[in-house]
């Protein structure tokens, strides 16, 4: 069910994408990185989301439309990753 996934997705090109740049990068040691679509996949907005299946968690940030709840500014910033939809 996607509401365990907070309704995420990742094209498998954007993952294989970022599997490669992540092999190429020039950082040392390891790194965890979110890895998903800027969006969510339902068709209700984040923020009736949120509502309806966490009402007990604070909502910090702006999840007006269909935001996705990963922030993947770390990939990003690490390794020039950013999805891409056709």
């Amino acid at each position: 069910m996607s509401v365990r996934h907070l309704w995420a997705y990742t094209l498998l090109e954007e993952a294989s994408r970022a599997i490669l740049l992540s092999l190429t990068s020039e950082f040392n040691g390891h790194e965890v990185f979110y890895i998903t679509a800027p969006y969510t996949i339902s068709s209700q907005s984040s923020s009736e989301l949120a509502r309806q299946y966490y009402p007990q968690v604070e909502i910090r940030g702006d999840f007006a439309d269909y935001a996705s709840f990963f922030n993947c500014a770390k990939a990003a910033r690490l390794l020039g990753w950013k999805h891409k939809e056709d």
